[in-house]
């Protein structure tokens, strides 16, 4: 009879009557699993759930007034009052039903197509940062994992075939971190090309915008040349018996990140077309002037005798609101990569972020490196240190959903990750 491999083992031990991973299995099971060592371990009470719904409504308030309470849309309100104003004293006889079509051709549609195409762009610099930080995961892997025969025809590890290991190892964390910091330096940079860039007759404001291009370009020399001795690294391994295909796989890693990175550079310095947003600014606050005798018919009610003046004035105001929070929506999606305090920091890419994590990750690539394949990384770290391990659901598993799930939770609580994980130390 064939013996129950590790895995085999482990699952016998968490579901009662469990098959082996070769055979057929029933996917509740694991479904249940997921579930309860998954998302699902943070399930509320009803009073919580309530309160948390309570305290979403809240946030969704306070993030709506965010977007339509600007310098723009208050002098938008300022002004649809007055032409309003204007229209109820000295032109009621002009009041008419007007038909909105303007609008929504003139404003609405090219808002809504601006929120499209800077939705387009975060999710197109999304998809680029995963290539550039995947291929360089990738890269740090093989350069930490990967086995060559050394001079002595003995298989070592890849950073044990360079000159000092120690030292070579520490180098490499070195490039890493300029890379990283060269990544967070270039997307935090404030961006140029806004509407005030475009007066060529304001000195002040040009100087401003070669400044800013001139340190976002120093910056992205910076990543550029980390890229370059990444590839003087490969070189170097080849000359120390790394084969040539599969240095050839470590130079595509490298020639990807660098596709990747220019491709974040154009959404990084170029945006969507100036005059398509200076159109709908402008149109935002002379809307009132062209609407108010319709703001006048409202308030004059059925009849055409009432004085609802009230009444005009806040629907005057309610839909400049309203076009203003979706045009600072727009801007919001504009930059991709918006700066922390500014305008569309709750959507834009958080590259510091997604920088930490990646970091976090090549540490745990190096440290594993260490280990052989059949060592659990979790194992490892529970008999170094019994307070740093984390539970396993082999030994929290319950076929009760509710104590499972409050078993892993109170776990998952009491655990903290290991230290070197969670506090970036002081190089990579």
């Amino acid at each position: 009879m064939r013996e129950r491999s590790g895995s085999d083992s482990l699952l016998a031990r968490a579901i009662p009557h469990a098959k082996p991973l070769g055979a057929s299995y029933h996917k509740g099971r694991w479904v249940d699993i997921a579930h309860g060592y998954g998302m699902d371990r943070f399930r509320f009470r009803p009073q919580r759930r309530f309160a948390a719904e309570g305290l979403n409504l809240l946030a969704s308030g306070a993030i709506a007034t965010q977007t339509f309470v600007t310098g723009d849309s208050m002098l938008g309100c300022i002004l649809a009052i007055v032409y309003t104003l204007l229209y109820w004293h000295f032109g009621q006889e002009l009041a008419v039903n007007m038909s909105w079509h303007f609008v929504s051709l003139a404003v609405i549609f090219p808002i809504s197509q601006g929120i499209a195409m800077g939705f387009r762009r975060r999710e197109a610099a999304l998809g680029e940062f995963g290539r550039l930080l995947g291929n360089l995961h990738a890269l740090w892997g093989a350069v930490m994992t990967w086995k060559v025969q050394n001079k002595e025809k003995k298989w070592v590890r890849m950073i044990e075939c360079l000159d000092e290991p120690s030292r070579s190892a520490a180098a490499v964390h070195q490039l890493y971190d300029e890379l990283f910091v060269g990544l967070i330096a270039y997307f935090d940079l404030p961006r140029w090309g806004r509407a005030r860039h475009a007066l060529t007759w304001c000195r002040g404001e040009q100087v401003e915008q070669e400044r800013l291009k001139a340190a976002a370009h120093e910056q992205r020399l910076h990543v550029d040349s980390a890229l370059s001795r990444l590839q003087k690294l490969v070189q170097d391994l080849k000359t120390v018996g790394l084969p040539g295909g599969e240095a050839h796989r470590l130079d595509q890693y490298i020639c990807l990140s660098t596709v990747a990175f220019e491709r974040l550079t154009v959404i990084k310095e170029y945006r969507t077309p100036q005059a398509f947003r200076a159109f709908a600014r402008v149109y935002l606050l002379v809307v009132g002037a062209l609407y108010g005798p319709y703001y006048v018919h409202l308030g004059q009610g059925r009849s055409g005798t009432d004085a609802h003046l009230s009444l005009a004035l806040a629907f005057a105001c309610a839909i400049q609101l309203a076009m203003s929070g979706l045009f600072n929506l727009m801007l919001g999606l504009e930059d991709a990569f918006a700066r922390r305090g500014g305008r569309g920091q709750l959507d834009s890419v958080r590259v510091p972020e997604l920088v930490e994590v990646a970091r976090q990750h090549l540490l745990r690539i190096e440290h594993e490196a260490l280990l052989d394949w059949r060592t659990s990384a979790t194992a490892a770290l529970a008999r170094a240190d019994p307070s740093q391990a984390l539970p396993s659901w082999s030994a929290q598993y319950d076929p009760s959903m509710e104590s499972r799930t409050s078993h892993a939770a109170e776990a998952m609580s009491e655990a903290e990750p290991p230290s070197d994980l969670v506090r970036p130390p002081s190089r990579l």
